[in-house]
């Protein structure tokens, strides 16, 4: 019995721990630019200064981007640093075709489970899809345009 409750402790303790290196595919939160580059094996690049989005209210600004393809789906991405840390905080992906919208929800579930939260204006045709673990994902839709989810570690 002993022997069950350290080892009880013991996962206790390493939860924080593991949900820390909770990120996006081949990325941690907290990589450089140059991690992510390297960690990528050449699907992403650093951007030149004139194709990098500051956000001036979220202290964060994309450094990297590129492609990533898994089986049929087809997404552009790009990675978020903190523009005091240089440190990575959020990855944005899109559909390179609205065709896969449903695909990528389909990709999200079975990678995350079902998503924790949905919510829609069904006049406008936009729908919304929350995650909540590992990660806060956030995957927006509206009718006839790509897919986007904005994705970052749980605070």
């Amino acid at each position: 019995m002993r022997l069950y409750h350290v080892a009880a402790v013991g996962f206790l303790i390493a939860l924080p721990a593991l949900r820390a290196h909770a990120a996006w595919e081949y990325t941690e939160w907290g990589m450089t630019p140059e991690q992510v580059v390297n960690a990528s094996h050449g699907s992403v690049k650093l951007l030149p200064p004139n194709e990098q989005q500051k956000n001036d209210e979220m202290k964060m600004i994309t450094k990297v981007g590129g492609d990533y393809t898994d089986g049929d789906l087809h997404v552009h991405i790009k990675f978020g640093f903190s523009t005091l840390t240089d440190k990575l905080e959020m990855v944005g992906y899109e559909v390179t075709d609205p065709k896969q919208n449903d695909l990528l929800i389909a990709w999200l579930t079975k990678k995350y489970g079902p998503p924790a939260q949905k919510s829609g204006i069904e006049t406008i045709g936009y729908h919304t899809y929350a995650w909540e673990q590992p990660d806060d994902i956030m995957l927006g839709i509206t009718k006839g345009t790509a897919a986007f989810v904005m994705q970052s570690q749980l605070r």
